[in-house]
């Protein structure tokens, strides 16, 4: 549970409970979070403030937890956007939130650098680097062209380095233990408007090892692929219902199928 304040002096918005900063590795506390309103003439500069205890289910106590971060927003141009965020954490167990904790009381920082450049109407590429716990972490890279009724996007991601003893959550449902040996990744997947009400959105994601030697239960070559439908106004005005069917294929093959229904109460 969470309540939003969107009258707070200098704030477009402070929200105090639960929450997720998906804009920080799908981050997930119990705090507090303020995000200030942008500075025309300095670039459109914002900047984005938490603080609380991490989400840790694998926990029964979050005694000696939390986090802190800065995210500074910059948007010089029309078509450049600038943004940079700090982390830290303090984990007392032997499972850290972000990486490689793998000691009581471990502290730790994460960086992360990303850029986003608009080209023209339908084209955007972006780039993000990350760091943890003084080592590099991860590089990624998206494209993305938006049409009238259609849109696309490609991302590319790379692990070069190990994380070990490694607890992480994969959109926010999964929660997978154990050291992630080095890999790379690519998605490709888009959208089609079919109607004013029904969209279609295709997909696939693969993922592969450096070293398939080093395959394990949470660290092996894996493909998802996946055809999304979304039915807007459908069961009820200004209501949205989308379904998931995915075919995972790795050691094993696996279906799977995903749904969510939303409603607001009022306008």
């Amino acid at each position: 549970a969470y309540v939003d304040f969107n009258r707070a002096p200098g704030f477009s918005r402070v929200r105090l409970g639960r929450q997720t900063n998906e804009e920080v590795e799908s981050l997930q506390f119990d705090g507090v979070r303020g995000e200030t309103r942008e500075l025309e003439q300095a670039a459109r500069l914002r900047f984005d403030l938490f603080g609380g205890v991490p989400v840790n289910p694998w926990e029964s106590s979050a005694r000696g937890d939390y986090l802190g971060g800065l995210g500074v927003r910059l948007r010089p141009s029309s078509r450049l956007r600038l943004e940079g965020d700090y982390v830290h954490v303090r984990d007392e167990r032997h499972y850290g939130y972000l990486g490689d904790l793998d000691h009581e009381g471990a502290s730790d920082d994460l960086f992360l650098a990303k850029a986003t450049s608009f080209l023209g109407d339908a084209w955007d590429v972006a780039g993000r680097a990350a760091s943890y716990a003084n080592e590099f972490r991860d590089v990624r890279a998206s494209a993305g062209w938006q049409g009238e009724e259609a849109r696309a996007h490609l991302s590319l991601l790379t692990q070069p380095a190990e994380v070990g003893n490694h607890v992480m959550a994969t959109d926010g449902l999964v929660y997978l233990a154990g050291p992630i040996k080095p890999y790379y990744e690519a998605g490709l997947d888009g959208g089609w408007d079919l109607t004013r009400q029904f969209t279609l959105e295709p997909g696939v994601t693969v993922r592969e090892l450096y070293d398939p030697a080093e395959a394990g239960n949470f660290n092996h070559a894996w493909q998802r692929y996946y055809l999304s439908g979304t039915l807007r106004d459908g069961l009820a005005k200004d209501s949205t219902l989308t379904i998931t069917p995915s075919v995972w294929n790795g050691d094993d093959t696996v279906a799977s199928l995903e749904g969510s229904y939303r409603q607001p109460l009022a306008r």
